[in-house]
C-alpha cells in the first residue's frame, strides 16, 4: 500500500512540475564513493537530461546531507522545501537520497 501511494505521490508531483515549469526533471544520486578526496566518500546529482552533474554554489559533490542541503539553499535564496513551482525542489532531491548515507 504505501509503495502504491509513493508511485502516486510521485505522479502528482511530476504532472505539478510540468504544469508550472513545462518540464520535467530528471535527477540521479551518484555515489562517488572517494574518487575524488581518498578516504572521503562524496555524492553528487546527474541530471539525465542534460547529462551534466548539478552545480550548487559552485560545489559539484558533498560528504552529508547538510553540506548539500546548505549549498542548495543559498542557491536557490531559501526556496520552500515542498515550493512545487520550482523545478528542483529539495523534496525530489531528499527523496532520493539513501536512508543509510556514511
Amino acid at each position: 500500500m504505501l509503495r502504491k501511494d509513493c508511485h502516486k505521490d510521485q505522479a502528482q508531483e511530476a504532472k505539478a512540475l510540468k504544469k508550472t515549469s513545462g518540464e520535467v526533471i530528471m535527477i540521479r544520486f551518484i555515489d562517488l564513493g572517494d574518487q575524488i578526496l581518498e578516504g572521503q566518500r562524496q555524492f553528487a546529482w546527474w541530471d539525465t537530461i542534460t547529462d551534466t552533474f548539478e552545480t550548487y554554489s559552485y560545489e559539484q559533490a558533498w560528504e552529508t546531507w547538510l553540506e548539500f542541503e546548505t549549498a542548495y539553499r543559498h542557491e536557490q535564496g531559501q526556496v520552500v522545501i515542498a515550493d512545487l513551482s520550482n523545478p528542483r525542489p529539495l523534496s525530489r532531491y531528499k527523496g532520493l537520497f539513501p536512508k543509510k548515507w556514511p
